[in-house]
């Protein structure tokens, strides 16, 4: 083989090397280009469908709407209201920070149920209507024999969350029983006149809801006692060690305090041991764990 044809054949391959890597370095980041272009889609879509979630967020079972201050009740409200089914919820993480001042609300997310059923607010602000009547109204099981058995029933899903909270309590050596419960309007009406009557309205307005204004009414809200207090009603109930299991225990089992000391100027109530609500286990533990009230909680994740 002579010296020419072995130059010639050594640039030969030279340019076919060449060319080879060069179709592969344009086919290289033509397919990197799009496989670029494939993830930003891919990120575009995740991204459109996450704001699609949040614009669907909407209470499944709950209707109402607001008439001023008056909270209606939606007559086409879904059969299955109020029923013995667990709240299905999960957190969402990206909820705006909510500004409330002067409580220590959890920055980095904010527990909100799917179904707030469970998170009607009737207070001084919202109010039902007389004719309104929860529904699948039941009797827990623990109630005190002294008060009238009308006055004792709660929505199903909170009664039978109490029955457990009842029983845990007793397991532990303490009886915690159901006082009053679901209200008419008819009868908070009869209470509050009674007790402005006896104290004078300003005073009344502290501890006793106007008719219709009263979460009694709502089927949710009991109040409770033991007999180390005679099953009053009494601040010092907070001092007993069934009153003390009841405000460390009670969000185990969907339940808040309702009422909780140092809060009367949000609540517009004063401090009530006595008075839990229902508002569903994930959303009793946020409230507790972050010190809340139900209207804190509520202004958070709206």
């Amino acid at each position: 083989m002579n010296k020419s044809f072995l130059i010639k054949l050594i640039v030969f391959i030279a340019v076919i090397v060449l060319a080879v890597c060069t179709i592969t370095s344009i086919f290289v980041s033509e397919n990197s280009d799009f496989i670029t272009i494939h993830k930003a889609e891919k990120i575009i879509k995740k991204t459109q469908s996450n704001q699609e979630d949040k614009e669907s967020f909407t209470d499944k079972i709950f209707s109402g709407r607001k008439d001023g201050n008056d909270l209606r009740y939606d007559e086409k409200q879904d059969d299955t209201a109020l029923d013995d089914e667990e709240v299905d919820a999960d957190v969402d993480a990206d909820v705006d920070e909510p500004h409330i001042d002067g409580n220590d609300v959890n920055e980095i997310s904010i527990f909100v149920p799917d179904d707030k059923t469970y998170l009607v607010l009737i207070n001084k602000s919202n109010s039902v209507t007389d004719s309104f009547v929860p529904e699948d109204l039941i009797l827990p099981d623990k109630r005190a024999t002294d008060r009238a058995e009308s006055n004792q029933y709660l929505v199903r899903t909170a009664a039978l969350a109490f029955n457990e909270l009842s029983e845990a309590a007793e397991n532990e050596g303490y009886e915690i029983v159901v006082t009053t419960a679901y209200r008419s309007y008819g009868f908070q009406k009869i209470l509050y006149d009674n007790y402005v009557a006896k104290d004078g309205q300003e005073a009344a307005d502290r501890y006793s809801a106007r008719p219709g204004t009263s979460e009694h009414q709502s089927g949710l809200a009991a109040d409770v006692s033991s007999p180390s207090v005679n099953y009053k009603l009494t601040q010092e109930y907070a001092n007993t060690l069934e009153g003390q299991w009841l405000a460390t225990n009670c969000h185990n089992f969907g339940f808040v305090i309702r009422f909780p000391e140092g809060k009367e100027d949000i609540t517009g109530y004063m401090y009530e041991p006595w008075h839990i609500r229902y508002v569903g286990k994930e959303v009793a533990e946020y409230i507790y764990e972050n010190n809340l009230t139900l209207e804190e909680y509520i202004e958070a994740i709206e």
